[in-house]
This record gives C-alpha cells, structure tokens and sequence, in this order.
C-alpha cells in the first residue's frame, strides 16, 4: 500500500528533476537549430559586400547598412512584387477557406449516397505528386480565354489551388463533432442549408478556419514553382520570384538578396503572430478528431 501510494505521489509531482533539465535542452537545442537560420539572415541583410564573403564569417556586421534595405527594393519593381503576392496570397485564402469549408460541411453534416466515396477521392488526390498535375494544368490553362488568358495572369495562378484536399480534410474532421443538434433545430425552423452553414457551423468552426487560413496565405506566399510556370512578364512576378534575381553562382549582391527575404518572411510572421491562439486551437481540436 506504501508503495503505491508513492507511485501515485510521483507521478503527481511529474518527471524528475534530470527528465525536465534533458528535455529543455533538447528544447533549446531545437529553439537555436530553428531561430540560427534567421538570425543570420538579418545579420547578412546589414552587411557590406565584403562582410558578407568574409572569412572566417562575421556574427554581426561592424556597422550594420540599413540601406541595403532601400536599395535592394530599388533593385527591381519589389513593390509591384509585393502587390501581386498579396492579391494572389489573400485571394487564394480567401477562396481555400471558403470552397473548403462548404465541401467539410457537406461531407460532414449532410446525408446523401457516395458521401464517404467522395471523400476517400478528395483523400486519394494528397497521394498523388504535385508534379504530375503540372503539365496537364497548364496544358488546360492555355486554352482557357475567358475573361481573357489565363496564362500570365492572376486567374491562373489563383484558381487551379483553390481546389485543396488538404483543407477538405481539416473541415471534415473539425465538423464532423459539431452539435447536431443545433443543425436540426435550424431545419425544423426553415432555414435552408447555406443558412445553417453561413450562420451556425461557419462561426463555431473558427479555430480549424484560422490554421486553414494560415497554412494557405503561407504556403501561396512562399510558393516558387507554379508562378514561375505561370507567369511571364516583368508585372505578374511574386515576391519568391523577385528574390530569385539575385540568385547567382556570381551574384555578388547576398546583402540584398537577404534584405528583401527579410521583409518577405514579415507579412507570413506577422499573419501568425495575429491567429497564433486560433492556430494552435484548431490544430489542437482537430487533430484530436478521428
């Protein structure tokens, strides 16, 4: 009796003193392998050109050049760059979000044949490699004319992401505990179906909405390949692509290069640090949800 009794004391205290000290250093070994990469993006940001090539390397420059901030977005049109990125990132989140969560509730809270079908199709799309779309797409993209080309255009780069599986299963999964018994009541008082979306399972669905939103305005705001396939012109480029400029084997111009990526991981940071309770809620909820 002694003897659980002691047991049940020590799991009550939690892990031993030598438990929590390993696991926050591998905590903190983790926190430095994460936050390194960036801190030394800033540092480079600020250096002159020769800080950046010396050896051995510089932590921090000795006076650091805040206007290679200025002169990188001089550089080339960053501020047309920025400007698309932002159209097509919050467009692109915006549509996700919403096409996302109507498909979750229907294939959460409506009764129909082929539901559970049709979800194990929209689950088999995630196995199949992104490149194998790619030419198919733009094959289907050139001949698209209305409202006018597609290639080279917001509407190509937009409108062939907004179908995402990924999101699907994320609002699936969140709706599938909702109350049912609020979605009755509404149809036993008439509301149609896009009422009882609109009004009832779109605001208690907020924390999975958030991740989705975030997960979406990131991976589009980093995204390279398929507007680099897209888009053509000098006007249409994205942020990823304005920073691939100053990509050379002899760029000499690393300074600017991690000016204008410093500014680029901002919007993304800032978009977090906004939903980050609602983030780690839904991720939370949801993952709990089989």
């Amino acid at each position: 009796m002694a003897n659980l009794r002691h047991l049940i004391a020590s799991r009550r205290r939690g892990p031993s003193l030598s438990v929590r000290a390993v696991l926050y250093l591998f905590l903190l070994l983790g926190s430095v392998a994460m936050v390194a990469p960036f801190l030394w993006m800033v540092s480079t940001s600020l250096k002159t050109r020769d800080e950046v090539f010396r050896y051995p390397p510089l932590l921090w420059p000795s006076q650091p050049r805040w206007i290679n901030y200025i002169e990188a977005l001089q550089y080339a049109s960053f501020g047309r760059y920025f400007l698309n990125s932002l159209i097509i990132s919050t467009t692109r989140t915006v549509g996700v979000v919403f096409f996302a969560t109507l498909a979750g509730f229907a294939l959460a809270k409506l009764r129909f044949r082929g539901r559970n079908l049709i979800f194990y199709g929209i689950i088999a799309t995630m196995m199949v490699p992104y490149v194998i779309n790619i030419v198919p797409v733009y094959m289907l993209l050139s001949r698209l004319r209305w409202p006018g080309p597609w290639l080279d255009s917001y509407w190509g780069v937009i409108v062939p992401q907004l179908g995402n599986a990924f999101g699907i299963f994320l609002m699936r999964q969140f709706m599938r505990d909702l109350p049912s018994e609020l979605i009755e009541a509404a149809r036993m008082d008439g509301c149609s179906e896009f009422r009882i979306f609109w009004q009832i399972a779109l605001p208690l669905s907020t924390p999975a909405l958030s991740a989705l939103a975030i997960f979406t305005f990131v991976s589009t705001w980093n995204d390279f390949t398929w507007p680099l396939i897209v888009l053509n012109s000098e006007s249409m480029k994205t942020i990823p692509l304005g920073i691939a400029t100053f990509s050379s084997p002899w760029s000499n111009l690393r300074a600017y290069e991690m000016a204008v990526t410093t500014l680029a991981c901002l919007p993304a940071f800032l978009v977090f640090v906004v939903f980050r309770r609602q983030f780690t809620e839904g991720i939370a909820l949801t993952g709990l949800k089989g």
